[in-house]
């Protein structure tokens, strides 16, 4: 889950993953939706998220990134 972006057009996101910082080895394009479940992840592997947004013009700055270790 993440903030939508206010005071920009937004045709959507995409979610990035990785399994090592600011590594990403998956995009996922999840069109104007805030929220997203990331399937096919291995337990005891920790991954690693950022979002960004874009448009017509191009993309947004990835956002911070968060880390999950999958139980």
């Amino acid at each position: 889950t993440w903030n939508a972006v206010t005071g920009a057009v937004v045709s959507g996101y995409k979610v990035y993953v990785g399994e090592a910082p600011r590594l990403y080895t998956r995009t996922i394009t999840v069109g104007t939706v805030t929220s997203s479940t990331v399937n096919s992840l291995t337990v005891g592997r920790t991954y690693y998220f950022a979002v960004a947004a874009y448009n017509g013009a191009g993309e947004s700055p990835r956002s911070n990134e968060v880390s999950k270790t999958i139980q």
